[in-house]
């Protein structure tokens, strides 16, 4: 019965639950079938809405599209307009590059034109330079021919003896040569200025040849201070004289004989200072004068030429077999340099000797006298007889054949002055200028400075020229010959020019003018008291 009572109240308990599950499954279901009805009216609605929407939408799509259509063919008319004005712009384009082109070619043409024109331009104005330098060419040589037939008529007047118009032809040929750049060595204007100039000395005070000549120390120092013009200079001879020639003003000279012997055959001097003097004898004596008297000191045998001051007290004395050193304080003679080759001449220049041999060899020395070594060989049958230093490292020799040499410090021969007759026996510079004395009885100049391988004769003696010596200003030169004389020759155009001009009287009448110079050429007063510049 308990069993039966559990299983009745199991049941009454079940039956409720059971119905309540059954009611709850039931609501839910309700439930859900109601939310989908509502779920389904607003899906309806919606798909309403979106109908209503679609239709709309698809209104508003055939107007946009129709809208697009207008709006299509409005492009296209625009894109065949714009084609339309591409093609016009292509055109006007076209015909603007044309036209470029055009004036491009308009602005070459107007280009070569004008550098036509300006070549055309430039060929005129060179031609008319050419004109004009060829006028001023022709002038120049017109006035330099001028002057040189002036200089020849001043000397046939000269010798005419009419000094007073010689002077004017000679000053006038010196003007034209000078203003425009001509030579005023060329001989007929120098031997017009030397004539007119008339400041040639002469003296005779050796018996032969005069082979040395030196100025005095003191007298060169105050010639050149412009104190006294030259008080004096000291010659010797082959005859064995040694004169001190002595002057006040410049002009007049006196003889003072130091020494007559004719044992003695001079063949250079040497001054330490105007009262001590050196002489040297081919023979091999070395005279010495000074305040107590005349020494006479034998060197070694040999035939002597030459005497040269290395030193403040030494003075070596060259022959053709060595060179001997003289101590002028200790009075010692020692030997030098002994080569096994005869000398002919040495040089000194920038404190080395240049030994010349007969064999065309050439040594170069220390001033001590050690030897250095052997520099380039001068041509076959080259013998040096004269030698000068030169600037740039540069020397000139002159040779028995006639032939000057210009050499470097190695004896390479830059330049060859071709013009003496015979053996050359001095060389000297001045400044820009080379003289040269031979044996052919000459005295040349040559212009180191143009390079001009011509010379011109300053001086032709009647007999050989052995030696010359400038006068410190330049303006003229002392030099002695074979026959004894002993010359003073201006070498100056410019100084004689002046002198020239000094010592003029009077100008040229309007008649001569016109007749030497000539009517298209302006008057000139060169007479210093009518002279207006």
């Amino acid at each position: 019965m308990i069993k039966l009572s559990e299983n009745i109240i199991r049941w009454i308990i079940a039956v409720p639950c059971i119905l309540l599950t059954v009611c709850l499954v039931l609501y839910r279901a309700y439930r859900h079938s109601a939310s989908d009805r509502e779920r389904l009216a607003l899906s309806l609605e919606e798909f309403r809405d979106k109908e209503k929407k679609s239709v709309l939408i698809q209104r508003v799509s055939q107007q946009m599209e129709e809208i697009a259509y207008q709006q299509k063919d409005i492009s296209e008319k625009r894109r065949q307009e714009a084609v339309a004005q591409t093609q016009k712009a292509n055109r006007m384009q076209q015909q603007a590059e044309l036209a470029r082109e055009r004036a491009l070619a308009a602005q070459l043409e107007a280009e070569k034109a004008y550098r036509m024109a300006d070549e055309q331009k430039n060929l005129a104005m060179e031609r008319q330079l050419q004109a004009e330098q060829s006028k001023r060419v022709a002038d120049t040589l017109a006035f330099l021919a001028l002057g040189r037939s002036l200089g020849t008529l001043s000397v046939t007047q000269y010798r005419s003896g009419n000094m007073e118009l010689a002077s004017l032809l000679a000053y006038t040929a010196w003007w034209f040569t000078k203003r425009y750049d001509g030579d005023v060595y060329h001989p007929a204007v120098f031997n017009a200025l030397s004539l007119s100039c008339r400041q040639d000395q002469l003296w005779f005070g050796h018996k032969g040849a005069v082979t040395g000549i030196k100025l005095l120390s003191g007298g060169e120092e105050k010639a050149r201070a412009g104190r006294n013009p030259l008080p004096g200079l000291v010659t010797v001879g082959k005859y064995g004289e040694m004169i001190r020639w002595k002057s006040e003003n410049g002009q007049t000279y006196t003889s003072e004989l130091l020494l007559n012997d004719p044992c003695y055959d001079f063949r250079d001097v040497l001054l330490r200072s105007d009262s001590q003097m050196y002489a040297l004898s081919y023979c091999g004596q070395l005279i010495s004068t000074d305040s107590a008297g005349i020494v006479t000191r034998f060197l070694p045998k040999g035939e002597y030429r030459q005497l040269i001051s290395i030193a403040s007290n030494l003075v070596l004395a060259v022959s053709t077999t060595g060179i001997y050193s003289f101590d002028c304080i200790n009075h010692e003679i020692q030997p030098y340099f002994q080569p096994e080759h005869s000398i002919t001449c040495v040089g000194q220049m920038e404190g080395y000797l240049y030994v010349f041999f007969k064999n065309g060899t050439v040594a170069l020395l220390s001033s001590d006298g050690t030897f250095l070594r052997f520099i380039d060989s001068l041509p076959e049958n080259s013998v040096v007889t004269a030698f000068c230093p030169l600037t740039n490292e540069r020397y000139a020799i002159g040779c028995r054949e006639g032939v000057i040499l210009i050499c470097d410090k190695n004896g390479n021969i830059r330049q060859k002055l071709i013009g003496h007759q015979a053996a050359v026996t001095a060389i000297s510079r001045k400044g820009n200028k080379l003289f040269s004395s031979s044996y052919d009885c000459t005295l040349r100049l040559w212009d180191l400075r143009k390079g001009k391988t011509e010379s011109a004769v300053i001086v032709t003696s009647p007999g050989w020229i052995h030696t010359f010596c400038f006068h410190p200003d330049g303006t003229s030169v002392f030099i002695g010959d074979e026959q004894g004389r002993l010359y003073r020759v201006p070498v100056s155009p410019d100084h004689m020019a002046t002198v020239v001009r000094q010592g003029l009287q009077r100008d040229f009448t309007r008649e001569e003018w016109e007749y030497y110079i000539g009517k298209q050429i302006p008057f000139e007063s060169y007479y210093l008291k009518t002279y207006q510049p």
